[in-house]
């Protein structure tokens, strides 16, 4: 047994083990944390972002004073400046596409044009597509908030219960697929949707790339077809929070002229970003720790300074293993183990909702956030596959999600760690 330490030491320097040694010592304060946590040899990169106030205009004097009042009801007494241009560019008939980080309030954006065509004619549909069900559902419980007539249509919906939805849905939100095969080739008992269709809007427009998007631009051009055949030319608002050309993809996915809003106006607190690469334990054979070992004790070190975390996993076996492995790390301490929860597909919304809502102290093990989280200072750790995942998940306080002073460290995949080990030991 002396002997396989003795090796292990050897081709694993004590330097690297100050995220595993840390844990044994009293709890520094988080900004002695960073500060060490900088300094670790397997930290290859860090980023700091500088914090940024909130750029609120006016609500628009045009703005139906129901929905106005429905504002002030939800605590809005001001819109973020891209709202607003969002709004006044719908109003003026332009096809608008929004890319904002994430949780900046996108959501309001389309929102607002529609709900104030629908007070203006109630005849007026809209058409919301989302490429998750949990997406769709998510939006739909705050539309029905909204007393707008929303209801969503895809595959769960019961057969009669769609008669339903055709007749009364003033919104309808549904998936690229569904309106390729359940909608458009029954056009004739949509018709009236298709003649007073206003407004479509294509939400996460990053996912509709490749071949998966030259489908759904096919799609697009089939219902451009059908809207000019009952008489109607909706307007597009798209939204997206990771891609490099949205006006560029946007217009080639739907064949229509768009204008780009590209400027937040929500908030930012400060963020100082790690990318984190596990360390090598034998270079001989090109082995290094554990990412999800090293994700729980990062994890580990924010709960032992009180520290909200949020876990981001890349599949539900990780997300259990880590939700485990973390739980074992704070039995004796500092939080008690029932803070800690995974999230993830097949989670029941009410259960999410309700960790969400009551804990203090929690990580999500999951690849998608949760759908609220509020608190005054929160972590991530995420195990991510490229740059655009960064963006995606890493906190942007918003509407739905108020993060301050917020550490992101990032520990690579596996794929990622062995093109970056044939690199650097070459």
């Amino acid at each position: 047994m002396a002997r396989s330490v003795d090796i292990l030491d050897g081709v694993r320097p004590k330097s690297q083990l100050v995220l595993h040694d840390a844990a044994l010592r009293p709890a520094s304060s988080v900004t002695e944390y960073l500060a060490e946590f900088k300094k670790n040899t397997a930290v290859s990169g860090y980023h700091y972002v500088q914090a940024r106030e909130p750029r609120l205009v006016d609500i628009p004097a045009g703005l139906n004073p129901d929905i106005r009042a429905a504002l002030a009801d939800r605590g809005i007494q001001q819109l973020y400046s891209h709202q607003a241009e969002a709004f006044a560019l719908a109003q003026a008939g332009k096809n608008t596409v929004v890319v904002t980080p994430t949780a900046s309030g996108k959501t309001l954006c389309y929102n607002l044009p529609v709900l104030q065509q629908i007070s203006r004619n109630p005849d007026s549909r809209a058409l919301y597509l989302y490429p998750t069900k949990a997406l769709t559902y998510d939006q739909l419980d705050d539309l029905t908030q909204w007393g707008v007539p929303a209801f969503s249509y895809d595959g769960d919906t019961p057969q009669d219960a769609r008669s339903a939805v055709r007749a009364k849905a003033s919104i309808v939100l549904t998936n690229p697929d569904m309106l390729h095969k359940g909608i458009l080739p029954h056009h004739t008992k949509w018709a009236r949707l298709f003649e007073n269709l206003a407004f479509v809007v294509v939400d996460e427009l990053h996912t509709y790339r490749g071949v998966f998007g030259s489908h759904v631009a096919n799609v697009f051009r089939r219902l451009a077809r059908v809207c000019e055949f009952y008489g109607s030319r909706p307007q597009f608002i798209c939204t997206s929070a990771t891609i490099a050309n949205p006006k560029e993809l946007a217009e080639r996915l739907t064949g229509c002229a768009f204008e780009l809003i590209g400027e937040s106006g929500a908030g930012e607190g400060e963020k100082h970003v790690f990318f984190y690469n596990p360390p090598v334990v034998n270079k001989q054979l090109g082995i290094r720790r554990s990412y999800v070992n090293e994700t729980k004790q990062i994890a580990a070190a924010f709960l032992k300074r009180n520290i909200p975390a949020i876990v981001f996993a890349n599949s539900r076996l990780i997300t259990e293993i880590l939700v485990r492995y973390l739980k074992a790390a704070v039995d004796k301490g500092p939080a008690p183990k029932e803070t800690i929860v995974g999230y993830r597909g097949g989670t029941c919304p009410t259960s999410g909702a309700t960790s969400s809502a009551g804990c203090a102290t929690a990580v999500y093990a999951a690849w998608s956030p949760p759908t609220r989280w509020n608190s005054a200072s929160i972590s991530e750790v995420s195990t991510l596959r490229s740059l655009p995942d960064i963006r995606e998940q890493s906190l942007q306080p918003g509407n739905a999600w108020d993060a301050r002073d917020a550490a992101v460290a990032c520990p690579w995949l596996s794929w990622w760690r062995r093109a970056r080990l044939s690199t650097s030991t070459s």
